[in-house]
């Protein structure tokens, strides 16, 4: 779902997909860094690296849409 987004929504936003943090130490910081201590997580930033939402857990396609629509 999220790669059909990032299709979509190529050249107006940036997606980020990190699916497997649990061997990669430096993944596993650049999480801690933004407080995420759960799984899956969609935080969306500004260009400028403010966080604008952040959704913890399942979410559906449309929802999601919404979201990022709402921030952009």
């Amino acid at each position: 779902m999220v790669n059909r987004l990032a299709e979509e929504y190529a050249g107006v936003v940036e997606f980020n997909i990190y699916a497997e943090i649990d061997h990669d130490s430096e993944l596993q910081q650049l999480a801690f860094s933004h407080g995420v201590n759960a799984v899956p997580v969609i935080t969306l930033v500004s260009p400028e690296g403010v966080e604008l939402d952040r959704i913890i857990g399942p979410i559906s396609e449309d929802a999601l849409r919404a979201r990022i629509d709402n921030v952009r």
